[in-house]
């Protein structure tokens, strides 16, 4: 799963518009499909990862991702985006900065009023 690991702290550095953060951030969903919200390069390397693992393979499709907006004021904004194999205990977080750049105040101060 390291190969997962490093290839997910990859796609979570760049939070560019039209990046994977910058999409995960924009979905209204609870959980979002990772494969689905990737450039086809990175979906074809999530699925060479995902058949080749060590765990006797697992669906690119069952790759969950939640993104959890954490500070506004902190790194020019953080939030935390935990990965999550459906139908196992495997969990891998990365904590993401600049989100400020496409997440407002706003969205923010609402998620407190939650």
């Amino acid at each position: 799963m390291a190969l997962l690991k490093d290839f997910l702290t990859g796609l979570c550095s760049n939070n560019e518009d039209g990046s994977f953060v910058w999409l995960l951030a924009k979905t209204v969903t609870r959980w979002s499909s990772v494969d689905i919200l990737l450039a086809e390069v990175d979906r074809a390397e999530l699925h060479r990862i995902a058949f080749n693992s060590s765990h006797e393979g697992f669906s690119a499709g069952d790759l969950k991702a939640h993104y959890v907006l954490d500070e506004d004021f902190i790194n020019d904004g953080s939030a935390y985006i935990l990965f999550a194999l459906v139908g196992s205990t495997w969990t891998h977080v990365i904590s993401v900065s600049e989100q400020n750049r496409f997440t407002t105040v706003s969205v923010w101060l609402a998620g407190e009023a939650q």
